[in-house]
C-alpha cells in the first residue's frame, strides 16, 4: 500500500480502535478533544498489538502490523453498544462558537502546523537517534522483524550499548510502523501527534474560559520555545507529556464533574505514559497517592481504590511488559540501570531543586512567560479570592515535580539542564490549564461573556 493511503488509513484505524475503548470506558466530551484522544489511545494499543506479535513469535512486517491493527479493531465489536453510543454522541449536531478573533489565532496555528509537519516529514532523524537510539531499534526491527534484532544480538556491541535502545518502546514501535508504510527516514507520526495535542488543548482551554483568553492561553502554549523545538524530533519526552498531560486532564475533569467514565479512561493515558517514558511510574504513583483525597471526596473511598487502583495496575502491566518481561525473557543484553543508581542523598536532593530553579524553570527562554503567569495568576485568586479552584492539577503538578527531583536525585543519568529541562514538557500544558482554571481568570472570563452578551443584544 503506498505510503500516502497507507497512513490515513492506519490512522483512521487507530482513532476508532482507541474510540472503541474510551467509549466502553465512559468517556464523553466534545468532538475534538474526543477524536484526539481516541487517536493517541489508538496509537499506544496499536504499538502493544504490534509488540504483541513479536512475544509469540510473529514476523514483524508490514502485514503483521496492518492485521495487528485489524485484528485490534475487530476485536472491539463486543464492545459495539457504547461505541454506538459515543458515535451518537460525536455526531450531535453542536453549535459553533468561532468568533471573528479566532481567524487570526487559526491562521497562526495553520502556519505553526505546516512547519511542524513539514519539518517531521522533510528532515530525517537526528545523528543520535539514527546511531544510537530510537531510530535505530527500529530500522533494524523492520530489516530483522523482530525487536531482538542486531542492535541487540551483535557481538560486537555487547557491552558498548548506552541506554538509549533500552528506552520505554512506545516511540520507536510507532517509528518502525511509519518505516513499514514507506516513510523510511522521517518521524511524519511526531508532527502530526504535536499538531493533535495542540488541538487538543485548545479546545481543553476553549471549555474552561471565554475563547478569547483560551486564544491567548493557547498561543502562549503554541510559542513556547522549547516545546516547539521538540515538536517534531524523534524523542521521547514530548509525546510522554502528551499522555501525561491527557491523563492528568481526564482525571482532573471526572472529579470536577464526577464522572467516573473520565477517571477510569485516564488510566489508559497513564499506561501509555509508562510504555513511553521509564521514569512515569514513579510520578504517577506519587500523583495517584495525592489525587486520593480528592477523588474521594467526589466519589467516596470504595470507587476511589477501584479507580486509582485501575489506574495503577494498568500502568505497571504497561512498564513490566517491556522492562521485565521483555528485558529478562527476551533480549540477550540489558542496560546497567544499576550502575546509574545513586542512591537517596538529601544534599544532592537540596542541590537538585535549587539547579531546576535557577537553570531550567525560571528561563523565560525555555518557557515564555508561563511559569511566571502560572505563579502570578495563583497567587493574585489565593490572596483575592482566597480560594482554590484547580486543585487536582496543582497536585500532579506537584506530583510530576517531585518524580523529576527525585528522579535527578537517584540517577546520575539524569542530568538537570537536560533531562529534567525535557521533563518541563509535562508541565508546561498543565500550567497553561491551571491558569485558565485559576479564579482571576475565571472571574475576568464571566465578566467578558456579560460584557459580550451585552454588546450583542
Amino acid at each position: 500500500m503506498p505510503s500516502e493511503l497507507g497512513l490515513p488509513f492506519v490512522l483512521l484505524l487507530q482513532t476508532i480502535l482507541g474510540g472503541s475503548l474510551l467509549g466502553a470506558l465512559g468517556m464523553r466530551s466534545t468532538r475534538t478533544i474526543t477524536l484526539v484522544l481516541s487517536l493517541f489511545a489508538g496509537m499506544f494499543l496499536h504499538t502493544m498489538l504490534f509488540f504483541a506479535c513479536d512475544l509469540v513469535g510473529i514476523p514483524l512486517t508490514a502485514t503483521s502490523m496492518f492485521l495487528s491493527l485489524i485484528v485490534g479493531v475487530l476485536a472491539t465489536i463486543p464492545l459495539w453498544k457504547s461505541t454506538r453510543q459515543l458515535v451518537a454522541h460525536l455526531q450531535a449536531p453542536s453549535k459553533s462558537n468561532l468568533r471573528l478573533y479566532d481567524v487570526p489565532v487559526l491562521g497562526l496555528s495553520g502556519y505553526v502546523f505546516y512547519m511542524i509537519l513539514w519539518a517531521s516529514w522533510y528532515w530525517p532523524v537526528t545523528p543520535f537517534d539514527a546511531m544510537a537510539g530510537i531510530d535505530l531499534v527500529a530500522k533494524s526491527l523492520v530489516a530483522d522483524h523482530t525487536i531482538v534484532n542486531r542492535v541487540f544480538t551483535d557481538p560486537s556491541l555487547q557491552g558498548q550499548l548506552s541506554n538509549q535502545p533500552f528506552y520505554a518502546p512506545f516511540a520507536m514501535l510507532m517509528q518502525a510502523i511509519m518505516k513499514l508504510i514507506g516513510f523510511t527516514h522521517n518521524q511524519v507520526w511526531v508532527g502530526i501527534v504535536s499538531v493533535a495535542f495542540s488541538v487538543f488543548l485548545w479546545a481543553a482551554l476553549r471549555q474552561l474560559v471565554h475563547p478569547f483568553l483560551a486564544a491567548v492561553l493557547y498561543l502562549l502554549f503554541l510559542f513556547t520555545p522549547e516545546m516547539f523545538g521538540y515538536s517534531y524530533l524523534l524523542q521521547t519526552d514530548y509525546i510522554n507529556a502528551v499522555f501525561m498531560v491527557a491523563g492528568v486532564y481526564l482525571m482532573w475533569q471526572g472529579a470536577e464533574n464526577n464522572l467516573h467514565g473520565f477517571v477510569l479512561s485516564s488510566a489508559v493515558f497513564f499506561a501509555a505514559a509508562c510504555w513511553s517514558r521509564t521514569e512515569s511510574p514513579l510520578l504517577i504513583l506519587i500523583g495517584v497517592l495525592l489525587a486520593y483525597p480528592l477523588l474521594r471526596r467526589s466519589f467516596g473511598s470504595l470507587p476511589t481504590i477501584r479507580m486509582l487502583g485501575a489506574v495503577v495496575l494498568a500502568s505497571g502491566v504497561a512498564f513490566a511488559l517491556w522492562h521485565v518481561l521483555f528485558m529478562n525473557a527476551y533480549l540477550p543484553v540489558r542496560p546497567s540501570t544499576a550502575d546509574q543508581i545513586a542512591g537517596f542523598d538529601a544534599g544532592r536532593l537540596v542541590d537538585v531543586i535549587s539547579t531546576t530553579w535557577t537553570s531550567v524553570i525560571a528561563r523565560i527562554d525555555y518557557w515564555g512567560i508561563v511559569v511566571w503567569l502560572f505563579i502570578g495568576t495563583t497567587a493574585v485568586s489565593i490572596v483575592l479570592y482566597r480560594r482554590i479552584t484547580s486543585g487536582m492539577l496543582l497536585v500532579w503538578i506537584a506530583a510530576i515535580l517531585i518524580g523529576l527531583w527525585f528522579s535527578g536525585t537517584l540517577f546520575t543519568a539524569a542530568i538537570v539542564e537536560q533531562t529534567l529541562r525535557r521533563g518541563m514538557f509535562k508541565l508546561i500544558p498543565l500550567l497553561v490549564l491551571a491558569i485558565a482554571a485559576s479564579e482571576l481568570v475565571t472571574s475576568a472570563s464571566n465578566r467578558l461573556s456579560v460584557w459580550e452578551q451585552r454588546r450583542s443584544s
